[in-house]
């Protein structure tokens, strides 16, 4: 069934490819230049979570979104990966609000589908798309977690108004030596389905994307960091009164390690 269904997403992403619009890239010996034909946020989705005994009650694990990376023809997709050592995109998510504005998390998600690297560039295939999830930490910490009839950390917050609006200009992207710099912080890897970010006990902020070509197994960018046009809103979450799950208690599984060590069960 998997090699199916990554069979048609391969497809898919094939189909779309021969149909986009290409990047503007300037190619000379000293950088490469990409003023991108399109790049943008897309899907926005609250991703709900049925807790309670019954599964009846519902609550937010958190938002999910599309990001759309710049269409590059095989060429300028050569040159970036050849020349530069460039693997991948370099996602950073920064959340503005009224205290503060911090990074949420980094992750890298490939240039090409991975699997169909070659010595022959003619069979590299642009990831168009990438997927990310912002979630609250009581489902951010593991899959196991996000399926609990009862949510941990006390969570009972329900999102109930996002948006995603136009704020910046479109920048160019500049690849050269001059940029490259290693990545300080945790990088996530790629996931098919979607990476997830940890956003805490309450996702309510303005998130910004921001975007450079990456290298990966080096961990430094090859470019300079570019700002999506637009961005992710939380604007109003509620807190819902979960009844039934007064007396549950979180089971222990050696190994999940020290990804919920730091946090204390109050039920």
């Amino acid at each position: 069934m998997w090699w199916l269904i990554r069979t048609t997403f391969i497809t898919l992403v094939l189909l779309l490819s021969s149909c986009s619009k290409h990047s503007d890239v300037e190619i000379t010996k000293d950088y490469i230049r990409i003023k991108p034909d399109k790049v943008d946020l897309h899907k926005l989705l609250i991703v709900p979570w049925n807790v309670g005994p019954e599964r009846e009650q519902l609550v937010s694990k958190g938002v999910r979104v599309s990001l759309k990376f710049p269409a590059l023809d095989l060429e300028s997709m050569e040159a970036i990966i050849s020349r530069f050592e460039a693997d991948s995109w370099l996602v950073r998510v920064r959340r503005a609000s009224l205290a503060s504005s911090v990074v949420v998390g980094q992750v890298y998600i490939p240039i090409a589908i991975p699997g169909r690297h070659s010595s022959s560039k003619y069979r590299r295939l642009q990831l168009e798309n990438g997927v990310i999830s912002i979630y609250f930490s009581a489902s951010a910490i593991s899959k196991r977690f996000a399926n609990f009839p009862c949510p941990a950390i006390d969570h009972n917050r329900l999102i109930e108004d996002v948006a995603i609006d136009r704020i910046y200009e479109q920048d160019s992207f500049f690849v050269s030596v001059a940029e490259v710099q290693r990545i300080q912080g945790k990088v996530i890897d790629f996931g098919y389905d979607s990476t997830i970010l940890n956003g805490g006990n309450s996702l309510i902020g303005d998130y910004t994307f921001e975007l450079a070509l990456y290298n990966s197994r080096d961990k430094r960018k090859v470019s300079n960091f570019v700002k999506v046009p637009e961005v992710l809103k939380v604007k109003n979450e509620s807190q819902v009164n979960i009844q039934g799950c007064e007396d549950f208690e979180i089971p222990i599984q050696k190994n999940e390690g020290d990804k919920w060590d730091s946090f204390k069960w109050k039920r």
